[in-house]
């Protein structure tokens, strides 16, 4: 491994100067970790201001020394007979070798190196480039297809490099993992989320992180955010993406939408601190708009699609869809926008549409009136099986997938009567051989849920004429490919992204064995879903 000489130093400004006396005491390890003010300790040691990274608490519980700048959970390990020198850890991973220099009434933390090994490991081998493959598993590889007993995955750093059958002929330096009787599935993948609505409000970091973990232990590999501030959603999907905190890759949206559309209290949290309809990432748009200019600015946000979104006719639907292909951008829709109706997204050529009951806003023509409303809501609106069957062969000839986010009426009785609406859409969708992803529009409680939504919207797809094979095709190929992914992830497949999720049980017999999870493996990184549950106090 190469190592890499930093001459950058981070001024630490002393506003209770103790640090000299901590740093010199005779201990072997302690964890430096964000505190939050509800967070139990016996004796504050000492308050520091970094420079870039804010406010430094080291605290002092139990006899170890805790503490850490806001958005890192870092391990600290004294370096044998080096005074004040530390080898930082993040996540087992060494990453720097760093030490406190005191000058004047300052103390300098000098970054001496920088380095990816494991604990542990002498300086020049690196652990996760070692080839580790996975033995004697039934493989599900998201196609649809079905399940390959006695399978072999070779997975080199973050890269799926090779899958054999029955004896494969394995490399003796290689990492065997024994996983007979276990089952291996695609990383799943929510195809829609909102995770920053509202940063200062209820999507605040760590409510938001510890979201993303409780995804990601859930076997969620990836996520598509389908609004939010576009500020928040870039550097959650950076961290996210290089693995810096425990969460699934994040790829979000920029919203287009009719400037009324802007009123909207959801807009206003996603866009405080600017204008929304201004903003890059909340577009308003009217006949005059420049669109190339608009959609390079949402480019620019680092969003994957533009998200068509409300209140646009069919004219500048189809202009922004044009648009956003030529940038080489995914474009998504609500089914209606209104006065858009389904077949104007359809015609215009966006890749995913959303919610599966307002396919009816095609039959109704517009806005429903309050005779319609009432009928919907009671489920008892009378389908014009015509118009239904246009939209769906259109969407084959098209290939438009369907995001139909039945979790999201489930949880609602009001929503009994547009629910009963939604499940018969996506009945006949898959009947006809409309794509069906796997998008959640939910939440869950990490607390208090053992899984993610996801497992929840898989079950009710199972409920609503997809078998449990087409279900985990669902959440893993066509959840990538309503990203754009599709080439690099979402199959088991040699030369892709090493996204998978290791079941102690088998999922083609039971949807409610895709809970059953010993270990997510994204981006090549192997992670303990029984410890993560240990941790929580997940019940059995």
């Amino acid at each position: 491994m190469k190592i890499i000489s930093l001459t950058l130093t981070i001024a630490l400004i002393v506003t209770t100067f103790t640090f000299p006396t901590f740093a010199e005491k005779n201990f072997s390890s302690q964890t430096i970790q964000t505190q939050t003010q509800d967070t139990e300790y016996d004796e504050l040691v000492g308050k520091y201001l970094v420079s870039q990274l804010g406010e430094f608490v080291i605290v002092k519980k139990n006899g170890k020394l805790f503490g850490g700048p806001a958005g890192q959970e870092l391990e600290f390990i004294p370096v044998k007979n080096e005074k004040l020198k530390f080898e930082i850890y993040r996540n087992s991973s060494l990453f720097a070798r760093v030490k406190f220099v005191k000058r004047g009434e300052k103390i300098i933390l000098e970054l001496l190196m920088q380095g990816f090994t494991r604990r542990g490991e002498k300086q020049t081998v690196n652990k996760f480039k070692k080839l580790k493959v996975l033995k004697n598993v039934t493989l599900i590889d998201g196609t649809g297809g079905s399940p390959i007993p006695n399978s072999s995955i070779f997975i080199q750093e973050n890269k799926i490099t090779k899958i054999a059958k029955g004896n494969a002929d394995i490399p003796k330096d290689a990492k065997v993992i024994d996983l007979s009787g276990k089952f291996v599935i695609p990383g799943l993948i929510d195809a829609h989320t909102h995770v920053a609505t509202d940063p200062s409000g209820s999507n605040t970091r760590p409510n938001t992180e510890a979201m993303l973990k409780h995804n990601l232990y859930g076997g969620v590999v990836a996520m598509r955010d389908m609004a939010g501030d576009a500020r928040t959603l870039a550097d959650l999907s950076r961290v996210a993406n290089l693995d810096e905190i425990e969460a699934p890759n994040l790829y979000y949206s920029a919203v287009f939408a009719g400037p009324r559309f802007f009123n909207d209290r959801r807009t206003k949290a996603s866009g405080k601190g600017v204008t929304p309809g201004d903003a890059p990432w909340l577009r308003g748009v009217t006949k005059d708009t420049n669109i190339p200019l608009a959609v390079a600015m949402a480019k620019g946000t680092g969003a994957t699609g533009i998200k068509i979104y409300a209140s646009l006719p069919a004219e500048e639907i189809k202009r922004i869809a044009e648009e956003a292909r030529k940038q080489n951008m995914q474009v998504w829709a609500h089914f209606a926008i209104m006065p858009g109706l389904p077949l104007d997204n359809i015609d215009a050529g966006v890749n995913v549409v959303s919610h599966a009951n307002m396919f009816v806003m095609q039959q109704i023509g517009g806005r429903p009136n309050k005779t319609q409303r009432e009928q919907l809501m009671k489920g008892e609106f009378e389908i014009d099986e015509a118009v239904l069957n246009k939209i769906i062969n259109k969407m084959v000839e098209k290939d438009v997938i369907l995001d139909a986010t039945l979790l999201v009426y489930s949880k609602n009785q009001r929503l009994n009567g547009v629910f009963k609406l939604a499940k018969e859409f996506v009945r006949k969708a898959n009947k006809a051989g409309v794509p069906i992803a796997a998008g959640t529009d939910a939440f869950a409680n990490p607390q208090t849920d053992k899984l993610p939504p996801i497992h929840e919207e898989i079950k009710l797809l199972t409920e609503n004429g997809l078998s449990l094979l087409e279900a985990i095709k669902s959440a893993t190929f066509v959840s990538a490919k309503a990203i754009g992914i599709e080439k690099t992830h979402g199959t088991i497949k040699e030369g892709k992204t090493a996204n998978l999720v290791i079941l102690n049980k088998n999922p083609t017999q039971d949807v409610s064995n895709l809970g059953s999870i010993q270990t997510v493996i994204k981006n090549g990184k192997f992670y303990n879903r029984e410890k993560y549950a240990k941790e929580m106090k997940y019940k059995n």
